[in-house]
Order: C-alpha cells, then sequence, then structure tokens
C-alpha cells in the first residue's frame, strides 16, 4: 500500500486506486487496511514537535498504528530523521 500525505493546502482528489491511501483525516488512520505502507510525503513535513505540519496529528501515531515499511519525502526534517532511526524506517529523500 502507498500513503501519500501531501501538505494542507494541496489536497490530493480524484485518484481512487485500491492500493492507494491519500492521508486527508487523522481520524481515519485506524480504518486504513492493513499489511505494509509506504509513505509518500510531498511538501508535508514533521515539525520539531512532532506534529504533521498543518494537522492537529503526532507523525509517531501514523508509524505506531500502521506497518509502515519506507519514507519518502520531499521536506527534510530533523525530527524525521530522528522518528525513522528509532523505529529503524529507511528515509528516502527527493529533491
Amino acid at each position: 500500500m502507498v500513503l501519500i500525505i501531501n501538505d494542507k493546502e494541496n489536497k490530493l482528489e480524484g485518484v481512487n486506486w485500491p492500493n492507494l491511501v491519500i492521508f486527508d483525516d487523522p481520524c481515519k488512520v485506524k480504518t486504513y487496511k492493513r499489511g505494509s505502507y509506504v509513505v509518500v510525503m510531498l511538501g508535508a513535513s514533521v515539525e520539531d514537535d512532532g506534529k504533521l505540519s498543518g494537522y492537529d496529528y503526532m507523525f509517531e501515531e501514523l508509524l505506531i498504528t500502521l506497518d509502515v515499511i519506507a519514507i519518502i519525502t520531499t521536506a527534510d526534517s530533523e525530527k524525521l530523521a530522528e522518528l525513522c532511526g528509532h523505529y529503524h524506517i529507511p528515509l528516502i529523500s527527493v529533491r
């Protein structure tokens, strides 16, 4: 499964693929399908306090709730790197 998290101002819509989930509401995370996820962060970042930018949601909750096997990001974050290191999740930065 692929989970796409983008910055809140530029929401992706109209994508309906069975193995793709668009993050739009933190409350829905617990309803996502079971399985391994690659998280793609497009413009979204993890702030120094651990919150996902633009949301009132601690990014670590996502790592605890889902089986995240890799994270691909377009916005580097020291906190994201710290969390990935703690949970042994590969972090790929794309510019």
